[in-house]
Order: C-alpha cells, then sequence, then structure tokens
C-alpha cells in the first residue's frame, strides 16, 4: 500500500492492480482489488427507506466533519437523488476515542444479520514470540484507513447508505469499520503482501492494521 497522496485512499487498491499481480496469483484477491469486495450475503436484505442518524447538535458536528473527511478521501459518495428511497440505511454511534474525543462508527449490526460469518487465522502474540531472537530488533508500523483502501463491488455499495439529520444520503464506495466479514478480507488481502515480504527474507507479524517488524541488530 505505497504512499501516493494524489490517489484517494478510498478504494485505492484498484490503482495498483498491476503490481498485485506480480506478487500474488490469488484470483480471490485480485478480484476484490479489480471489481471490488462484493459482501458475502446469507440472504439479500429487503430495503429499508430512509434512516435518520438523530444525534445532538454538538455530535452532529462531529458526524458533519468526519462524513467531509470520507468524502474528500473518496470513501464515501453522495446517493443519485433517483435511488435515495432504495437500499438499505444503517445509522451511526459515537464512541470515545483515546484523547477524549467522540468517533462516529456506522452500525452495521442489523445488516450484519444477513452475512456470512467465517472464521479465519490472524497472526498472534505467539507467532512473535516464535520469531524473536536475542539481539533482534523491531519496529511497528499502524497502517492509516485500513480498511478504506479496499473498494465495494458496484452493486453493493446501496447496502452500506446512511443519511444524517440534515438529509444527506451517502455510501460507502470502499470498505467500512462494521461488516462482519471485514477484518477477515482486509486479513486475506494483506497475507499476499506479508507472504512477498517473507519469501524475500523479512520477519514480520501482521496483525490487521497493525505491524511488526523484526531484524538482527548488525554491529
Amino acid at each position: 500500500m505505497a504512499c501516493h497522496p494524489e490517489i484517494p485512499v478510498g478504494g485505492r487498491l484498484i490503482y495498483f492492480l498491476k503490481k498485485w499481480e506480480q506478487i500474488t496469483d490469488d484470483q480471490w484477491v485480485l478480484s476484490v482489488i479489480k471489481e471490488g469486495y462484493k459482501l458475502e450475503f446469507l440472504e439479500i436484505p429487503k430495503n429499508t427507506g430512509i434512516k435518520y442518524t438523530c444525534v445532538s447538535a454538538k455530535d452532529l458536528d462531529i458526524l458533519d466533519t468526519e462524513v467531509r473527511e470520507l468524502v474528500q478521501k473518496e470513501a464515501v459518495e453522495y446517493v443519485p437523488l433517483n435511488e435515495i428511497e432504495n437500499g438499505f440505511y444503517s445509522t451511526f454511534f459515537l464512541v470515545p476515542k483515546k484523547t477524549g474525543d467522540m468517533r462516529p462508527v456506522i452500525n452495521l449490526k442489523p445488516l450484519n444479520k444477513y452475512l456470512r460469518k467465517q472464521h479465519f487465522k490472524m497472526d498472534s502474540l505467539s507467532t512473535v514470540l516464535n520469531l524473536v531472537k536475542q539481539g533482534d530488533w523491531g519496529i511497528s508500523l499502524d497502517l492509516k484507513d485500513a480498511y478504506l483502501h479496499v473498494p465495494i463491488y458496484k452493486t453493493h455499495k446501496k447496502y452500506l447508505r446512511f443519511c444524517l439529520k440534515n438529509g444527506r444520503a451517502l455510501q460507502f464506495k470502499a470498505l467500512p469499520f462494521g461488516p462482519t466479514s471485514a477484518p477477515r478480507v482486509f486479513t486475506k488481502i494483506v497475507a499476499v503482501v506479508a507472504a512477498h515480504l517473507r519469501s524475500r527474507g523479512i520477519r514480520l507479524v501482521v496483525y490487521l492494521d497493525d505491524w511488526f517488524l523484526i531484524r538482527k541488530k548488525v554491529n
């Protein structure tokens, strides 16, 4: 996930498809990058009609600021006027950050009832313990806006809609934090990068957007 400031964050992996094709032949990963992630439904949910996120005036300012940033990152887009009444709408709720500020999170609990849940393996503390040797040093990386790099399949964006109290209807065009399948999807994608780096002798542990790289200290 190279840094290219001129390319918007939302779904940006599609711009690097050729690079991904050079490091993997995993057709599922390549299809997600090329066409977008297809939500894995147990059954197709019915349209909910517009659901407004109703919060206090103070909290609405927080939501407005966050949504503007998502629009700038091209992670969300406005719903065409002729489609506003259709789709699956969710609401937002606010959770406190470590800094004491509030973070808006889209409530996809109703949508998750329709999504397939699958178990998957992730690196863990035991992975770190097995890799680290005496004299090693390490660095940690935190991928910013990690999920938002993953595009959403065009016809599935309508299931990721929300509407603020001011009447603006938007939909995610990139993978948000909230779908029950998001951690698995992201893990499967970054596993390709991790495998490529390990094949080049780089020791690392990957846990979602937190990466830990290890190297022997050189005197």
